[in-house]
């Protein structure tokens, strides 16, 4: 028997897309960003997260709050056992220029 010559998949920090034509011309894909957070619960579950003492393991994506966006729940290896953040799903990011969406812009400024 030949030993196995399967490649290992490995994440990188570039990724590019082969469209060919295909799909929407308003979609722009653009370099990620810091997500900036502000973390409830436990303090000590608060201190592994902000200070980066916490291993991503599982993400998933599902509209848990029944809002119409999607909502992002994260889980993590922490050296205490695991924590399980949940990232609320912001709508202005699907329709920016309703509206409701500016209304809520002029609020935070």
């Amino acid at each position: 028997m030949e030993p196995s010559t399967t490649k290992i998949a490995r994440l990188g920090d570039q990724a590019t897309v082969h469209a060919a034509g295909k799909g929407s011309p308003r979609i722009n894909f653009t370099d990620g960003r810091e997500l900036v957070t502000a973390y409830e619960g436990s303090e000590s579950a608060q201190r592994l997260l902000q200070e980066d003492l916490v291993q991503p393991l599982a993400t998933t994506s599902s509209d848990f709050d029944e809002d119409g966006v999607p909502d992002l729940v994260i889980g993590y290896a922490a050296p205490t056992g695991g924590l399980i953040t949940f990232l609320k799903g912001n709508i202005d990011s699907l329709h920016p220029n309703a509206p409701e969406a500016k209304s809520r812009k002029a609020k935070k400024e």
